[in-house]
């Protein structure tokens, strides 16, 4: 490789990866803060973004992140002989048995730092 087209690697490199620090957040960000708001209580078997939306509250950039996602339960939370409403009811998926599956529609909010984006409410 030459000189020239070591460079011009090393500049095309530093751009993605300064644009990618500037992107919204995406599914994979979604997954992960769902799975840490379970605290083991489930997994995310799949996760779908559906809408999305950049925003700024006095000088904070957010990004509001709709999604649809299926959850597997991994242990049981909810051991009462009547279901709840709805999942919502309760504040989350009520797992009867573990292996259930839950389909879940919400938003994750998003706050940018000068380390990232950062979920909003952990």
């Amino acid at each position: 490789m030459s000189p020239k087209t070591k460079t011009l690697a090393v500049a095309l490199l530093v751009m993605s990866s300064a644009c990618s620090s500037l992107s919204n957040p995406g599914e994979s960000d979604a997954r992960q803060v769902l799975e840490q708001r379970s605290g083991g209580l489930y997994k995310v078997t799949s996760l779908r973004k559906t809408n999305g939306q950049a925003f700024e509250n006095s000088g904070v950039k957010g990004y509001r992140f709709e999604y649809q996602a299926d959850v597997e339960c991994l242990k049981v939370n909810w051991n009462s002989p009547y279901p709840p409403l709805s999942d919502t009811f309760a504040g989350g998926p009520q797992c009867t048995s573990v292996g259930q599956v839950h389909h879940m529609n919400g938003t994750i909010v998003f706050e940018q730092t000068e380390k990232g984006w950062r979920a909003v409410g952990l």
